[in-house]
């Protein structure tokens, strides 16, 4: 018999040869020479050091290359909100346009939430490109775009015309859920199960770790003083990210699954994971992802897929649950400073607390990998979920005594650091990874984009009405806005989602069929 990078169509000769010289009832187990009890081996098998060493360093790398364009612009013009304001006061006056303070308040909205815009459009489309072309051809491509765009933004800090860094800003936006997808199912599908949930984390910390840098630049002592500057930052992490996605491979699991490449899957599967893990029992739990859900080349159908087909409408309404109550993460990433500014705390204090926001928010996710590896899921999401409310809760009713007590501004700034807290210890990372975990390989792309797509236009509709409700009705805005939701997405999560770690795909689709929660089961 071949090795384990024999062909497909090898091993379907193999495996029908077997079936007719059998009686009918028995089986065998088809292994590599010499391999007996392959199985088990497999099983305790300890993953080499080396290879744990080489995914991480390459997860870093990816998940940076995501995340500089994104998370970098979004905290940087945050601590250099001033900067922003005589900017975009300056273009308006030199035009002969005037305008009043509401009226900025409204161009500020309006900027920081083009992003999430421009990802409606953006995830809707990146699905076929992703699936049809393949992980690596749409990672260069999100990858060369998202470059292109901040150099434009960064070119538009030198002319008074605001709206072409606001089309800078959309045209990333559009390459984002792009770049985002794949950077996701590099990490998931590149990584063995025992570690596909840690690896996924780094998505999330390299997002923290990103808006940290952008946070720590953007104050005025370093480079807050000029836009231009700042904005030129990103553009040479992205020529890098262009070089080492050329470099490394396609993923394994979409060389074998999409394109049907045993050698190919071989090849990749050794670059990722090392000689050890080219072994028939990896590249046949890969195939048991498709064996029983055919891949769909119409691309249409594999999206509506999603909305008719019950098990995947379940999974795109659990990961759209989960996927809630990091909502008031984002008002919170990109207008802290102002917020901490209308409770009459200092600007030196307000940028302080941003920035220390970025750094807790870093560390907590560098210790996600650690629950993620240790903790369950459903277990994580459900307490940090509850905990993140109460702590939206805290911030709300300090901020309502503030005017009265004056002392209790720091108790709305502790209610912030909670909720940061929350997010960076599970909701945020495990909403990063949970909507492909759910699916098998041919909806990955379709699921995860959809799934941003629909929460994009959520937080484009609740990152607007912030600021300007904030004005209005002050901070008991984000009860309506954001406690009320996480509550009501949280208690069906706990009747419905599925325990999905250390599971095979397989695995937890037929819990999703069948129902089942069970943190046991399948073992």
């Amino acid at each position: 018999m071949g090795g384990p990078c024999s062909s497909v169509e090898d091993q379907q000769q193999q495996i029908h040869f077997t079936n007719m010289v059998l009686p009918v009832g028995q089986s065998v187990i088809l292994m590599e020479a010499g391999d007996e009890n392959s199985d088990k081996f497999e099983k305790r098998r300890p993953f080499p050091l080396k290879q744990t060493i080489r995914l991480v360093a390459v997860g870093c790398v990816l998940t940076s290359a995501t995340n500089f364009p994104s998370a970098f612009m979004h905290t940087s013009v945050n601590t250099a909100v001033a900067e922003l304001d005589i900017y975009l006061s300056q273009s308006y006056t030199e035009r002969g346009n005037e305008f009043e303070e509401k009226d900025y308040s409204l161009i500020r909205s309006a900027f920081n939430s083009c992003w999430y815009a421009g990802q409606i459009i953006g995830a809707i489309c990146s699905p076929i490109f992703c699936d049809r072309r393949g992980r690596k051809p749409a990672y260069l491509v999100a990858t060369c775009v998202m470059t292109f765009a901040v150099m434009l933004q960064m070119l538009a800090t030198l002319f008074p015309y605001p709206e072409f860094l606001a089309a800078g800003r959309v045209l990333a936006s559009l390459f984002s859920p792009m770049s985002d997808t794949v950077a996701i199912l590099y990490l998931q599908e590149i990584s063995p199960p025992h570690l596909r949930g840690a690896l996924s984390s780094l998505f999330a910390t390299g997002y923290a770790f990103m808006g940290l840098l952008g946070m720590l630049l953007g104050t005025r002592p370093v480079l807050g003083h000029s836009l231009t500057l700042l904005f030129f930052v990103p553009i040479l992490p992205g020529l890098f990210s262009m070089a080492f996605l050329a470099w490394i491979p396609e993923t394994p699991k979409y060389l074998l699954i999409a394109k049907k490449d045993r050698g190919a899957a071989c090849r990749s599967l050794r670059f990722y994971q090392g000689n050890m893990a080219v072994t028939k029992q990896a590249l046949n739990s890969y195939m048991e992802e498709s064996r029983d859900e055919p891949l769909d080349q119409n691309e249409n159908n594999s999206i509506l897929n999603l909305f008719y087909v019950p098990y995947l409408r379940k999974a795109m309404f659990l990961s759209l649950a989960v996927m809630v109550p990091t909502l008031a993460f984002y008002p919170l990433l990109q207008s802290s400073t102002y917020i901490l500014l209308s409770l009459h705390v200092s600007k030196s204090l307000a940028q302080m607390s941003s920035t220390l926001m970025m750094l807790l928010l870093t560390i907590c996710c560098i210790l996600s990998a650690f629950l993620l590896d240790n903790f369950y899921r459903r277990t994580l999401l459900l307490v940090f979920g509850v905990g993140s409310v109460f702590s939206l809760l805290i911030f709300v009713c300090s901020a309502v005594a503030t005017p009265f007590v004056g002392w209790m501004r720091y108790g709305a700034i502790s209610g912030i650091m909670g909720y940061i807290v929350c997010y960076g210890l599970a909701i945020g990372p495990i909403s990063y990874f949970i909507a492909p975990e759910l699916v098998p390989m041919q909806y990955r792309s379709s699921m995860f984009c959809i799934c941003f797509a629909l929460i994009s236009l959520l937080i484009v509709i609740t990152n607007f009405a912030t600021l300007p409700l904030y004005g209005l009705i002050g901070p008991s805005v984000f009860v309506p806005l954001f406690v009320i939701p996480s509550i009501l997405s949280l208690f069906y999560l706990w009747i419905y989602l599925p325990e999905t770690k250390g599971k095979e795909t397989h695995q937890i689709v037929e819990m999703l069929k069948l129902n089942k929660q069970g943190i046991n089961y399948g073992k």
